[in-house]
């Protein structure tokens, strides 16, 4: 029980109990989503390569050159930033600030819902191609 002590690009935020509570909820739920992505993408490489450990491999390998592309202050790379799915890892923290912007929540969730989708279809139409009983 108590108060929630939030700290968020230089401001504090004091969030209620039950506030608080919600906060985690949707927090969790979002981290789902980007869980859901990083499956995905891992699910494509294991389609595409034979070893699943060159798809662990490889799929660590993207996650942390992306991450670490997503998160470099360089203009050489603001344009690519919005279709890292990397860029919105980050993005649950905003459900501990006040008032929580909804718009950008909402976009972030769109393009990890879109990459989801691309890597799943990607994955289904190379699996439906393979011939398995080799």
């Amino acid at each position: 029980n108590g108060e929630l002590l939030a700290f968020d690009q230089g401001k504090f935020f004091v969030l209620t109990s039950n506030q608080a509570l919600l906060s985690f909820a949707l927090a969790y739920l979002f981290y789902f989503l980007m869980l859901l992505t990083v499956i995905s993408l891992s699910m494509l490489f294991s389609v595409l390569f034979k070893s699943s450990i060159k798809a662990i491999l490889v799929t660590v390998s993207v996650i942390v050159i992306l991450f670490f592309v997503s998160s470099l202050e360089l203009s050489l790379f603001d344009s690519v930033k919005p279709f890292l799915f990397t860029s919105y890892f980050t993005s649950w923290s905003q459900f501990f600030t006040s008032p929580i912007d909804w718009m950008k929540l909402t976009f972030d969730a769109i393009v990890l819902v879109v990459h989801i989708l691309i890597f799943y279809t990607v994955s289904v139409m190379i699996f439906s191609k393979q011939e398995i009983l080799d």
